[in-house]
């Protein structure tokens, strides 16, 4: 009786015809492969292992996550449809990985969604919470960029709202996250800078020559807003150049 012997080392073939069919492909495997970067097992048809939840999300949806350094940072969200600046509470969390990595296999990380992930208070996972308009339907890109161990900040974005960061590294004088308003998020802040009023002109060195004045505001480690307008020519002489003659000017 001949014996057909199946190896599968040719891979998946979903195109061929049936009767084309010969014992070194396979139409489907659910869960299984034949390649693998173990030793010895190359064309040995191998099951995969499940995932094993290790993050109690209580309720609330993933929408995007990275790694900055020993921690993982996760945007989590209530909301479960499109895009609500209202109705909604999103979640900014770090979780240290080596937290995780200790629990067992049958264990799930709690998440803390109350208390803040700072020194001097009830260590939790919170970095920032408010009304940021994540969703379901808008996964989160996000890098992490590590500075100093003062300064650990994350940028995002997610196709809906513009390109923000945050400092995860709480500071009650330059980075109050419990109070920080949304807005300071933005890498562009959003102001209304008017141009320089001039209301008193001093002594210097400069001898001739004529200059303008103009400002921009950043918060410290963060972000900063454009050039604001210039101020008007100021000429730079040592008598007034409002004088009714220019004989010294």
């Amino acid at each position: 009786m001949a014996v057909l012997s199946n190896e599968f080392s040719a891979g998946m073939d979903r195109d061929s015809s049936k009767n084309k069919y010969d014992n070194q492909h396979y139409f489907e495997a659910e869960n299984a492969r034949i390649f693998s970067q173990d030793g010895l097992s190359g064309g040995a048809l191998e099951d995969i292992e499940g995932t094993v939840e290790r993050i109690d999300m209580d309720g609330l949806y993933l929408v995007g996550y990275t790694v900055l350094r020993d921690d993982l940072i996760l945007f989590a969200t209530e909301n479960p449809g499109a895009p609500d600046p209202v109705t909604y509470n999103d979640y900014i969390l770090t979780v240290p990985i080596e937290d995780i990595e200790s629990q067992t296999t049958n264990q799930s990380y709690p998440i803390d969604y109350v208390n803040y992930a700072w020194a001097g208070k009830t260590k939790g996972n919170l970095v920032y919470t408010g009304a940021l308009s994540f969703s379901m339907h808008n996964p989160i890109q996000a890098v992490p960029r590590y500075e100093n161990e003062f300064v650990k900040k994350v940028y995002w974005v997610d196709g809906y709202n513009p390109l923000r960061y945050i400092n995860t590294v709480y500071n009650s004088e330059t980075n109050d996250l419990e109070n920080l308003p949304i807005d300071h998020l933005e890498v562009i802040a959003n102001l209304d800078l008017t141009q320089p009023d001039i209301v008193g002109i001093t002594a210097g060195k400069l001898r001739s020559g004529k200059i303008q004045y103009a400002y921009q505001l950043y918060i410290l480690n963060g972000s900063k807003t454009a050039i604001s307008p210039l101020s008007t020519m100021i000429h730079l002489t040592e008598p007034s150049d409002t004088s009714t003659h220019s004989l010294f000017y």
